[in-house]
């Protein structure tokens, strides 16, 4: 096949023309530096000159109007287009110059002189958006907005509320804290490492011993829930790290047992179930349990969203079943919000999802596997994923009694790592 042959017809965008002419420049960026009284300058490269091309191009014919048109208006749309050339292919190019000339001795036709550089790719510096933070923002702005609302609720003239209000936190942590004394009872080895976690108990109890005195004031009574809720938080997500990181040795995944434990906070709603005579009093203090009760809800809920994007998770599929838990908590709040906490809820379940989508990507997958034949953990994860990373996640996640003897004859969930 001759040269000719292989040429192929100019267009810019899809747009055709001719060519008469072509030419273009390659070379360095070079910044040469000469010094006094040397006779060597030093020439220091820079990289790759951007690549340019020069064209005489023409239009003609009856409707070369046109054609001409078509090609000025893809010239002047912004960012780059495949430019076409006969002998040298197809390139992504920015069209940087253009200049029109037509005359009466050449009727019919139009001459174009066209200046082109590569486009490139825009790599450094790069950008991405801080999911994490606008989640955080978005928690902040709900527990505001929910203080505001808990304030404005709050009948002050109320003063049967400390029972209930330890009915309530002691739902929320009670299974936490009994799992919490099995554990030493077990692992009698690692009791200072578990021991810091019983100051969520005496924390829950300064607010109940503080509770008569910040009666009177709502926006104090709502400030100090904020913050032992916050720190209860804290401290279940660093149990479900600290724990299964000293018991096995091995990566963490200790976020969804944490997200189990507060679930009480998240759902359970004690107030709601109390029948009292309907007497002012009754009333006022039965407006201040449910109020106490939405408000510690939105604080359990703003706080579990925003651990997920840290939250010590090994599967995807793990991180979205906290996900869609968190979920399911802020759709039963909002069903119950008020008009000034609606809105904040869906920001927080919006920026929710940007955080996870974000987190996805980079957390490991989960797949099925059909155990053919009685073997150790250690044979099944080596030969399905070529290392060992996944042996023990294997064990747990299937319920397997002893590592070194995997049953046959059932489906496995297996890490891909």
């Amino acid at each position: 096949m001759s040269w000719r042959d292989q040429l192929e017809k100019a267009s810019f965008r899809g747009v055709p023309f001719h060519i008469s002419r072509s030419g273009g420049e390659v070379g360095r960026r070079v910044q040469l530096t000469e010094y006094p009284l040397r006779d060597l300058p030093y020439a220091e490269d820079l990289g790759r000159k951007a690549r340019t091309f020069t064209l005489d191009a023409f239009v003609l014919g009856p409707d070369y109007r046109a054609a001409r048109d078509r090609l000025l208006a893809a010239l002047e749309q912004p960012g780059p287009g495949e430019l076409v050339l006969p002998s040298r292919g197809h390139q992504q190019v920015v069209a940087q110059r253009c200049s029109l000339e037509e005359t009466t001795e050449q009727g019919g036709m139009a001459r174009l002189s066209l200046e082109f550089a590569e486009a490139g790719k825009n790599e450094l510096p790069n950008s991405q958006i801080d999911t994490e933070a606008q989640l955080r923002q978005a928690g902040d702005r709900l527990i505001t907005v929910c203080g505001q609302d808990f304030a404005a609720q709050w009948k002050i003239g109320a003063q049967r509320l400390k029972g209930d209000l330890l009915t309530a936190l002691e739902a929320g942590v009670g299974d936490f804290l009994e799992a919490l004394v099995a554990a030493q009872q077990t692992f009698d080895w690692i009791e200072r490492q578990l021991g810091a976690l019983e100051r969520i108990e005496q924390q829950v109890d300064q607010v109940i011993n503080s509770l008569e005195k910040l009666l009177g004031t709502p926006a104090a009574l709502y400030q100090r829930l904020v913050g032992s809720l916050q720190r209860i938080s804290i401290r279940l997500q660093r149990f479900g790290q600290d724990f299964d990181s000293i018991v096995t040795g091995r990566r963490p995944n200790g976020g969804t047992q944490a997200l189990d434990a507060v679930k009480p906070l998240l759902f359970e709603s004690p107030a709601r179930h109390v029948m009292l005579p309907s007497t002012p009093v009754n009333v006022a203090n039965l407006r201040n349990r449910l109020a106490l009760d939405q408000a510690t809800r939105i604080i359990a809920v703003t706080q579990a969203a925003m651990a997920l994007p840290t939250a010590p998770v090994l599967a995807s599929a793990d991180l979205i079943a906290m996900r869609d838990t968190v979920f399911e908590a802020i759709d039963t709040l909002a069903d119950q919000a008020s008009d000034l906490t609606y809105p904040a809820l869906l920001a927080l379940k919006a920026a929710t999802i940007r955080a996870v989508a974000q987190r996805l990507p980079a957390t490991a997958q989960l797949r099925e596997i059909w155990q053919g034949v009685c073997e150790p953990a250690l044979v099944v994860a080596w030969r399905q994923n070529g290392n060992l990373d996944a042996e023990l996640d294997l064990v747990v996640r299937n319920d397997i009694r002893h590592p070194g003897f995997v049953p046959d004859g059932r489906t496995l969930n297996l890490l891909k790592t």
